[in-house]
């Protein structure tokens, strides 16, 4: 498989890949169900999504980093 490009960011805005995406959402989604985050609470699935797309960002991307980057919930 080649490797991935780097994500672009346009300014602090960053553009996956649709694959790219569909790989991290069902980290997202599982990390959520794990966390016991119902789809309502939008402020806690978008600070999971973060670091999540943040670890794919710097190149964590197995799924077990972003899992792990997804459950350090900040306090």
């Amino acid at each position: 498989m080649p490797a991935t490009p780097p994500p672009v960011t346009l300014d602090t805005i960053r553009v996956f890949a649709p694959h790219d995406l569909a790989h991290m959402q069902s980290v997202i989604e599982a990390v959520s169900h794990e966390l016991g985050i119902p789809p309502h609470d939008h402020a806690r699935r978008e600070a999971l999504a973060d670091r999540v797309l943040s670890a794919y960002a710097r190149g964590n991307r197995l799924p077990l980093n972003m899992v792990s980057a997804g459950l350090a919930e900040r306090v």
